[in-house]
């Protein structure tokens, strides 16, 4: 029984990390009604600026997590500067393989600056063990944890409660409305990558801290997509939702059903769940059908 508790809880930790990395899926998609293809890869890159500053230069851990956060946010606005904004107007299609393109580019810039060795970090964001009676859990599943209620509390107040997230949510609606409104479109899409970026970066430190950083930590970071297509393309709280329903199933996968199939079955897990799901569901868990009148 406290085995299955621990797993339980491992699933919830690591869905409440995919579930970050999907936030930031879900964001630009409702800005800009393009789906990133490069967020896992933004995670990578802050994943490996976090190691730099920490690991490398040996500077103060706050002061490495604020500066990787400013860092990738500045990272994401030049990309969406030189490769999305002048697509602006073009077909939807251009602008989708850019983010494929820039997958690609992103993950041989990442090659480039810091080869292709393992590399992990160390205390305090090693996963010591910690004991609470017949459970024993990863400090770092603790630290990520509150990290995502964080990520997701100041995503709401964001929203909510700041003229910022009042603008991206009118750029949401209707682009012409809210420029109507006198709303910059383009800078809205342009703090949107910013954040979303963000959002990568913490992503990306919470996962290399649980399964060490190689240039694969991008390829663990498309596990956002069935995510964002199981919660629907426009939902925050469908992203958090299907993040824990995916890091459930990916932690009981390996737990049960890898050791009788030989392995590796929870690499595609989620997929099977995402089509299971939209088989009866085509716009996801908490997707909404849009009629539109021709």
């Amino acid at each position: 029984m406290s085995d299955l508790i621990n797993y339980l809880i491992q699933g919830i930790s690591l869905g409440l990390i995919y579930a970050i990395s999907a936030l930031g899926v879900v964001l630009i998609y409702k800005s800009t009604h393009i789906f990133n293809f490069a967020q896992g890869h933004l995670a990578l890159i802050g994943a490996y600026i976090m190691y730099s500053l920490f690991v490398t230069l040996q500077w103060p851990l706050w002061i490495c997590v604020v500066l990787t956060l400013l860092a990738n946010a500045l990272f994401g606005w030049i990309l969406y500067r030189i490769a999305l904004r002048p697509l602006i107007g073009q077909p939807l299609i251009s602008s989708i393989m850019v983010t494929i393109a820039l997958m690609i580019g992103v993950a041989g810039f990442g090659y480039m600056m810091w080869g292709s060795s393992t590399r992990s970090y160390p205390a305090p964001l090693l996963s010591v063990p910690v004991s609470f009676g017949d459970l024993a859990l990863g400090s770092i599943q603790i630290y990520s944890s509150l990290m995502a209620i964080f990520v997701f509390a100041g995503v709401i107040f964001l929203f909510k409660r700041t003229k910022l997230g009042q603008a991206m949510r009118a750029t949401a609606e209707d682009h012409d409305v809210a420029r109507s409104l006198g709303v910059s479109v383009r800078s809205i899409f342009a703090a949107t990558w910013a954040i979303a970026s963000m959002l990568g970066a913490v992503s990306g430190i919470c996962l290399a801290s649980i399964c060490s950083l190689t240039p694969d930590l991008g390829v663990l970071g498309l596990v956002a997509f069935p995510i964002v297509l199981l919660g629907g393309l426009e939902s925050i709280g469908g992203a958090i939702v299907a993040g824990l329903i995916v890091g459930i199933v990916d932690i009981f996968t390996a737990a049960y059903i890898d050791p009788l199939v030989g392995g590796e079955f929870r690499d595609v897990a989620p997929y099977v769940l995402l089509l299971i799901v939209l088989f009866f569901r085509p716009h996801g868990l908490f997707g909404e059908e849009i009629i539109e009148r021709i």
